[in-house]
């Protein structure tokens, strides 16, 4: 993803399906001469790294496991008071841990994945 902003100027299409095809294992179709690279929001109208999707996987693995701790709680509610409420009040660092007990942690997510 980094490469494509590097050189703009450079050939991004060809650029985006060698990285597609390295990444996603998916093959370029021969007769494909388009800006797929366009059509992700990420490059054009919203910057978001795909490292920022993994990081939201390991937060929801993390609330889910926090919350499903609770017994007699409406999950509902719990997202409300510790999720929503909270809102951009807090850096993020810090939202994690009060929202789920600990720092943000790649362990709740590999428990999910067993």
């Amino acid at each position: 993803e980094k490469a494509l902003y590097e050189n703009p100027d450079s050939d991004l299409r060809t650029l985006w399906w060698d990285m597609v095809g390295k990444y996603q294992m998916l093959k370029r179709p021969s007769d494909r001469n388009k800006a797929d690279w366009a059509s992700k929001p990420h490059f054009t109208i919203a910057p978001v790294y795909y490292h920022n999707y993994m990081l939201g996987e390991l937060f929801a693995a993390q609330i889910r496991k926090s919350i499903g701790k609770q017994t007699g709680t409406n999950f509902g509610d719990e997202m409300k008071a510790k999720v929503f409420k909270p809102g951009a009040s807090l850096k993020w660092q810090k939202f994690v841990e009060q929202a789920t007990g600990e720092p943000l942690s790649t362990k709740a997510f590999a428990e999910e994945l067993k």
